[in-house]
């Protein structure tokens, strides 16, 4: 089977299991192609539509947002949210300080919110955030396992630059760090339930193994 099949199989398992989500193509949209290309060659998911980069059939890569799709709709939009976005999103709160302070002439604490705000929206470290993205890593390299083990290695260090880069944010700032977290990905893959791990995990062994 090839790598074209197996992702018009997981695009259709997808589709059985959540038959409101749609995959579509950042490469022909208005809005993603006026963007940096940083946002163009990646994936993403939300809420009930998997935007992949471009029509060429990235099979890793859909499975690593069908995690993510999963979670999504276990954990519901607002809590995944919440965890993805932490600590920035935490910023907002500032702004409830801000508003009133302003109404009632209040500088100093409008300032001093201000101040945390910022602060709270800088590439700060963020283990929920790291959480999400690493179930979803974790996808991607039980497919390489499976598919290409011999990439496995180079596939690990591509993963350890992701998890440091502005694409997500900088949530890991070292690389002694995000290797730790491959690592431990890497020992869970040994596990003999691993297939059994969620929902895409069954249908990503399952659409692989038709190839043995």
């Amino acid at each position: 089977m090839t790598t074209k099949e197996q992702y018009t199989k997981l695009v259709d398992k997808i589709q059985k299991r959540y038959p409101n989500t749609k995959v579509r193509y950042k490469e022909n949209h208005w809005f993603w192609k006026r963007l940096p290309r940083i946002f163009r060659r990646s994936g993403i998911t939300f809420p009930k539509t998997i935007w992949m980069p471009f029509k060429n059939n990235d099979f890793y890569m859909l499975g690593h947002e069908y995690q993510h799709l999963v979670d999504m709709n276990s954990m519901g939009i607002l809590s995944f949210l919440m965890m993805f976005l932490c600590p920035q999103i935490l910023s907002i709160f500032s702004f409830f300080l801000i508003i009133p302070a302003i109404m009632f002439g209040i500088k100093t604490i409008a300032i001093i919110a201000a101040i945390i705000g910022i602060i709270f929206l800088l590439p700060w470290p963020s283990k929920s955030r790291v959480y999400l993205e690493m179930k979803s890593y974790l996808l991607s390299l039980y497919i390489v396992a499976l598919t290409k083990p011999t990439y496995l290695d180079s596939f690990s260090n591509y993963i350890v630059d992701s998890l440091r880069s502005w694409l997500y944010y900088k949530m890991i700032w070292t690389k002694k760090q995000a290797k730790k977290r491959i690592l431990a990905a890497i020992l869970v893959l040994a596990k003999e339930d691993i297939a059994n791990t969620s929902v895409a995990f069954e249908d990503i062994h399952e659409i692989i193994t038709e190839t043995d």
